[in-house]
């Protein structure tokens, strides 16, 4: 019995010598860095490796989406990109209220408006376009709803110019974007 005992007892010491050597070890986490403020793209934005616009860019963020800022340094912002990589944004890129980077409906703004165009319609006559934008302010679909002037090629025209703006996206009141339907009027 007391061999019994003590060959169990080496077999047990030997299990857990084995368990404490062989085991994985242990994950070091890095540590954590405080976030300083949290701000919001104003437009789509690039963010680089170093506050320099010469050095290459890591990944790029929507406008509006929020981003965590951990320091800042002569007009750089360093931002958080995921739980251990930074990256670098100007300042001037970001804005503190997430409804300063969009449209709402009493007041749509452009990020890129349309180029304008010399070629005119009759003195009187009118087009109107719907355009359709999405949540981040790209224009995804133009339907000539009147044209006045007499001239399908000016449809043509204005639908192609409205189709290189960038809008501010639609503010939704608790913040999220949506998309929307602009009344894109051209008078001559």
């Amino acid at each position: 019995m007391k061999r019994f005992s003590i060959v169990l007892l080496l077999l047990v010491a030997a299990g857990a010598a084995y368990y404490y050597w062989t085991r994985p070890p242990a994950v070091v986490v890095p540590p954590t860095r405080e976030t300083i403020a949290v701000k919001f793209a104003a437009a789509d934005i690039e963010i680089r490796e170093t506050p320099d616009d010469a050095s290459p860019v890591t990944t790029k963020r929507r406008i509006t989406e929020p981003i965590s800022i951990v320091s800042e340094k002569d007009g750089w912002s360093e931002v958080k990109i995921s739980f251990d990589h930074f990256g670098w944004v100007r300042s001037s890129e970001l804005v503190g209220d997430k409804h300063e980077a969009g449209s709402t409906k009493d007041n749509v703004r452009f990020r890129v408006a349309p180029p304008e165009l010399k070629e005119r319609g009759r003195r009187g006559s009118t087009i109107l376009l719907k355009v359709g934008v999405n949540q981040y302010g790209d224009v995804t679909d133009v339907r000539m709803w009147q044209n006045t002037t007499g001239k399908a090629e000016l449809t043509d025209l204005y639908s192609e110019a409205i189709r290189k703006a960038k809008f501010y996206p639609m503010m939704e009141e608790g913040g999220t974007t949506k998309p929307f339907i602009y009344d894109y009027k051209v008078q001559f």
